[in-house]
């Protein structure tokens, strides 16, 4: 049987005794089924990994003892960040989570033409970031990562384009084949657009901020596709350097 994984901020040492709250304690006791004397391992998100026990249970909490350091994963050669306007709730979900399997370094949500950011409200949109973190959080729990990726709200594309630097790509149809531009050592980031794609104005303010109009290939993708592919082909690209 696997051995379930935990996230849980910070630095620690053996016979260190960490208290779980609410949210983590009902994943483990109710969902996974584990308890008092049960092997677990804690991630911090920046590379570490413990072995740890269940030492007991409170009401809404648990208590874990770390038993041993695990593994110290290195941070990403080419870490890749990924720039995504504000998609439908669940398809925005299917990205994030597909996206952290893949290995993303960092998200940065945008609000564009054809996707604005939809919750103005700062109590909803604080539910919703946090929602979108336990996606980060649960993606890197399943799929063994220990650095989990950091999400930045989101913000205007106009406004977030002068903070770029470095390779830069904005997926859209008609630009240059991924083959031919390549990939080359160093941070990489990847600008994909809504269910409606990016506008011509969008396309090209990316272009004058230093962007390369990069094609996926002469179909037309969907929205949840095109960053799984995209993701897919940077990673291929940056190992093969």
């Amino acid at each position: 049987m696997r051995t379930p994984r935990i996230y849980v901020s910070g630095n620690y040492n053996s016979g260190e005794v960490i208290r779980l709250d609410a949210a983590p304690t009902h994943h483990l006791t109710r969902v996974l089924r584990r308890g008092p004397g049960d092997d677990i391992i804690v991630f911090n998100g920046v590379g570490q990994s413990f072995v740890a026990q269940i030492s007991a249970l409170q009401r809404g909490a648990a208590d874990i003892e770390i038993l041993a350091a695990d593994v110290d994963e290195p941070a990403p050669a080419t870490p890749i960040c990924l720039a995504l306007a504000v998609l439908k709730n669940d398809t925005l979900d299917y990205v994030l989570q597909k996206a952290t399997e893949l290995g993303v370094s960092d998200v940065h949500l945008v609000a564009s033409a054809r996707a604005e950011a939809r919750h103005t409200d700062p109590i909803r949109r604080a539910r919703r970031i946090e929602h979108w973190l336990g996606i980060l959080v649960s993606a890197c729990e399943q799929s063994g990562r220990n650095w989990l990726p950091t999400l930045s709200p989101p913000r205007p594309f106009a406004e977030w384009l002068p903070t770029t630097s470095g390779q830069r790509w904005l997926l859209h149809p008609g630009g240059r084949s991924v083959r031919d531009v390549g990939a080359h050592p160093g941070a990489l980031t990847l600008a994909i657009g809504p269910e409606g794609g990016w506008t011509e104005e969008e396309r090209g303010a990316a272009e004058r901020a230093g962007f390369t109009v990069v094609s996926l290939g002469p179909r037309i993708l969907r929205a949840d596709t095109a960053p799984v592919v995209a993701l897919t082909l940077a990673q291929y690209l940056a190992d093969g350097l």
